[in-house]
């Protein structure tokens, strides 16, 4: 019994994955460009940071904004992911150590997502409820339910340890629980915060209680393009981008912040889209930046956590792109920089660029300058000047 469950999960995975491969030609990422932001101003927390950007919705156009329309370049799957390990990782999963880890990590999570969906669906239930459950608690419970089983060896997710209210195991009942530890990032310099959970030590997840807004294109458009007769020229599949009006800023400036970290610990990641999560009970949103070469891309739609035919389970493709994301040193292909040509975000024109390249950690357990006391420009004493010989004889 037990060998026919094992063999049940590796087609279960395997049948996820292709189906993955099968969609190549779908649109993945959609890179944008920042008109201005808060970063400019100095360092702030993340809680803190402002952007205008077509993204969030620019509904009075000011002088400095560039001429319209304003585009987005759209990126397929296959440009972003590394087809050949995956469809190795199909036919062979021992074919490589790091990759048959990795593998091993998904499909404990299907052996085990009976349970998982379980004491998640009680929480959804609860949600309904007012006063229930706290945010705390389904942050806690994605983490142990989600995140943490998708990591590496499913002990690689660290839950901050700076938030207060979390509880001591999963709000389920389940009794599981995560670790908490050091989930700080950026410098007093720059834009800085903690993150709700990393994981694989790379991926920073911010949570959301409420959902968060969908930010996708038009759907017929969007259809056309992702059809097999859309253009297969990669500059050539460029779409407007919808305006929506409730910014996620916080998670923007996370994501572009952690990028730098990452790269300031392990300077192999150059080159390369580093990813991050935003995640609530129902929808997941993705971001990547390239602190490199300036790209800055988002999935243009959030996607659902619970199947549409099923509201009782996981939507296993949406599952196995997180796990993707969270892998993305063995998944995703270096920079498309090297590939195509993409518009750059404008970080590095609006930003400190010195401050971010310097500064930035990760791992930070709290953010204070050496100096606390409030600086005020032009307040220096007035220094002697130096008297010559004879006016000190007078």
């Amino acid at each position: 019994m037990a060998d026919i469950s094992i063999n049940n999960n590796t087609e279960t995975v395997n049948r996820q994955i292709t189906q993955f491969l099968e969609n190549g030609g779908k649109h993945e990422l959609a890179f944008q460009e920042i008109f201005n932001c808060s970063a400019s101003c100095g360092g702030s927390e993340f809680t803190k940071a402002v952007f205008r950007m077509p993204y969030f919705g620019i509904f009075e156009r000011q002088k400095s904004d560039p001429r319209e329309p304003w585009m987005s370049t759209l990126c397929r799957t296959k440009d972003i992911f590394d087809y050949n390990i995956l469809s190795k990782l199909v036919d062979d999963p021992d074919f490589d150590d790091e990759v048959k880890l990795t593998y091993a990590d998904l499909k404990k999570f299907i052996e085990d997502k009976t349970q998982h969906e379980a004491c998640l669906q009680k929480l959804r239930q609860s949600l309904t409820s007012e006063g229930v459950l706290t945010e705390t608690d389904v942050a806690y419970a994605l983490a142990v339910h989600v995140y943490a089983p998708l990591s590496n060896k499913q002990t690689s997710c660290i839950l901050n340890s700076h938030t207060k209210g979390f509880p001591m195991s999963c709000p389920g009942g389940c009794g599981r629980s995560v670790t908490k530890g050091t989930t700080g990032i950026g410098a007093v310099q720059t834009w800085h915060g903690y993150a709700d959970v990393i994981t694989n030590n790379a991926v920073p997840v911010k949570f959301f209680f409420d959902e968060p807004y969908d930010l996708n294109t038009d759907e017929e458009l969007q259809e056309k393009n992702d059809s097999k007769d859309s253009l297969d020229s990669f500059p050539e599949t460029r779409l407007g981008f919808y305006q929506s009006e409730d910014p996620i800023s916080e998670i923007l400036a996370l994501t572009i912040t952690n990028s730098f970290a990452q790269v300031n610990r392990d300077s192999s990641l150059k080159n390369g889209l580093i990813p991050s999560i935003a995640c609530s009970m129902e929808d997941v949103m993705l971001f990547c930046y390239d602190s490199e070469s300036d790209l800055l891309a988002c999935v243009p739609e959030h996607f659902r956590l619970w199947s549409r035919t099923n509201t009782q389970q996981f939507d296993l493709a949406s599952i196995v792109r997180i796990w993707l994301y969270m892998n993305f040193r063995t998944f995703m292909l270096p920079s498309v920089s090297d590939r195509f040509l993409i518009e750059k975000s404008n970080f590095h024109k609006i930003a400190p660029l010195r401050h971010y390249k310097h500064y930035t950690k990760c791992g930070v357990n709290e953010f204070r300058s050496k100096d606390n006391r409030p600086r005020v420009r032009g307040t220096r004493s007035p220094r002697k000047r130096k008297l010559s010989s004879d006016e000190e004889s007078c």
